[in-house]
């Protein structure tokens, strides 16, 4: 159905295509897999015109699809050929609610006026919020408030409302998805995949990327290895994990696992403790939760869609409004503001790090230091006999230059612009920001969204050597369960913002991951 030849793209001197050629079949599931910066996105960005390409250089090679050569300069060129897109990063219009975000460009219309005047007729706002409604149900979605707006629920709803809207639509091509899992829970990935197999035997294709190589194993139809922006392998039979991670890598990677576990048989410290408390924002809540958090313990928070997985780390950063008692090194804390909060020692990675993590539009200098800049007055020099200070960029450089080495941040500059960066280094940035706070409670959301296998082993590295080196408590929200297993003490389980159950990886061993999906299972829809 679609041909691509030999389409190079270059960033001034850095080219992130290199001649590469593809086929995709209608009716067929086709992943993309590779390490970040080997040139996946750029390749979903290219099909579907993303303004960055034309903006940039644009690119060279053809696109054929139903074998004539197109122009793709835009979304709208690329809409009007069929094609559909759902973004790494969250692309909602966040003053439109979801079924207004879900029906867009298609609206219902009131049929009274003519053809011409389509675009003045009122929309039908009930019907809308029926298909949208549909549409969720497609997706074994629930009781969803489609009236609500993107910023007032968790990213892994807005990003199922995203899939929403794409597999709503009737000319449906090819349907390109940039990490569509990478927040979803194992119950709503195999309900998203089996709804991509009902749209690949109505003969749309599907091209996907994923660093979840076990998805990739189970419902690709063919997979295709990109390396430093090369196509290193093809698989469409004889797949095995072992021969694809070979194609990405060029090298084995290690599991991290932590090797020593908290032990709970001893009199700890206890360094937070929560009588009551309850929180409510986000569409999660966090309701009459009791809980007495240990000094250098890794605690993991699970939850099914909607169930509170990160309302706790906002309630505790002041984010969201709340109740009940909470107490920090046997202190009362009452007021609760992000500033307070990091002044005490608090420091979180939110699970949407471009926007409220990551300084849009400063350099990777500015993104690690400005926060404890600003909070602890680190990296100050003061001007003599004024009472004026500003940034002393040797003292910052001397900071960075060996922690980025440490964290493997792959960058031209630390005077780069944080845009730049693949995903995996915006995050290892906000890890180094978090370190420059030196926080004694670490509160971290979905840190591995989105990253390669290589990146989120490092990651995980670091968490842990953070964790056992610096004393630091951490709490860790996530929908991959493999890390949970491998890094955490003990993983609450939550449903309707209340703990119902608490499992330990060191006690349950091997059967921890089937005991953990069968227990989100059990509460996925109540």
């Amino acid at each position: 159905m679609l041909v691509l030849a030999h389409i190079t793209k270059k960033y001034a001197d850095n080219t992130v295509l290199s001649d590469v050629s593809l086929h995709i079949e209608k009716g067929k599931i086709h992943a993309l897999v590779g390490l970040n910066g080997s040139g996946k996105t750029t390749l979903l960005n290219i099909l579907f015109g993303n303004p960055h390409i034309s903006d940039t250089g644009g690119f060279s090679g053809d696109i054929i699809l139903d074998g004539k050569k197109i122009t793709v300069q835009n979304p709208k060129d690329a809409i009007a050929h069929g094609f559909g897109m759902v973004h790494q990063e969250i692309s909602l219009f966040q003053n439109f609610t979801l079924a207004e975000n879900i029906t867009m460009g298609k609206d219902a219309v009131f049929s009274i006026y003519n053809k011409s005047s389509h675009y003045f007729s009122p929309i039908l706002k009930n019907k809308n919020t029926q298909t949208a409604q549909k549409a969720f149900l497609s997706l074994g979605l629930k009781n969803i408030n489609t009236d609500s707006y993107p910023e007032s629920v968790s990213l892994s709803l807005q990003q199922l409302t995203e899939i929403a809207r794409e597999v709503n639509k009737n000319n449906l091509k090819l349907i390109l998805l940039d990490e569509p899992t990478a927040l979803l829970n194992p119950n709503e990935v195999e309900q998203l995949f089996s709804v991509l197999k009902k749209l690949s035997l109505s003969g749309t294709a599907v091209l996907y990327t994923s660093h979840r190589l076990d998805e990739v194993m189970s419902f690709s139809d063919t997979v295709t290895v990109l390396q430093y922006g090369k196509i290193t392998a093809h698989y469409t039979h004889n797949k095995s994990l072992e021969k694809i991670t070979q194609a990405m890598t060029d090298s084995l990677i290690i599991s991290t696992k932590k090797d020593t576990f908290f032990d709970y048989t001893k009199e700890n410290e206890i360094i937070l403790s929560l009588k009551n408390f309850s929180s409510t924002g986000l569409n999660e809540n966090i309701n009459e939760l009791s809980l007495d958090i240990y000094k250098g313990e890794i605690i993991g928070i699970a939850a099914p869609l909607g169930h509170g997985k990160y309302a706790l780390a906002h309630a505790l950063m002041g984010d969201t409004p709340t109740s009940g008692s909470m107490y920090f090194e046997s202190k009362k804390i009452n007021k609760r503001t992000p500033r307070t909060m990091l002044k005490l020692g608090f420091a979180a990675i939110p699970e949407d790090r471009k926007q409220a993590g990551l300084l849009k539009s400063h350099s990777i200098l500015e993104n690690i230091v400005l926060p404890a800049l600003w909070i602890q007055k680190k990296f100050l020099r003061k001007i003599p006999f004024l009472p004026m200070s500003f940034l002393d960029k040797k003292k910052a450089l001397e900071f960075i230059s060996p922690l980025a080495k440490k964290l493997h941040i792959v960058c031209k500059s630390f005077y780069q612009n944080i845009e730049e960066l693949s995903g995996g280094n915006q995050q290892k940035v906000l890890i180094a920001q978090t370190l420059a706070l030196e926080p004694k409670v670490l509160l971290v959301s979905e840190i591995t969204r989105g990253i390669d296998l290589k990146t989120k082993e490092q990651i995980l590295d670091i968490l842990l050597d953070f964790n056992k080196n610096q004393q630091c408590t951490l709490l860790i929200s996530s929908s991959e369960l493999d890390e949970l297993y491998r890094i955490c003490d003990r993983v609450l389980i939550l449903k309707h913002g209340e703990i119902v159950e608490t499992l330990y990886p060191a006690q349950i061993k091997d059967n921890f991951l089937l005991h953990y999906a069968r227990t989100i299972q059990k509460y996925q829809y109540e």
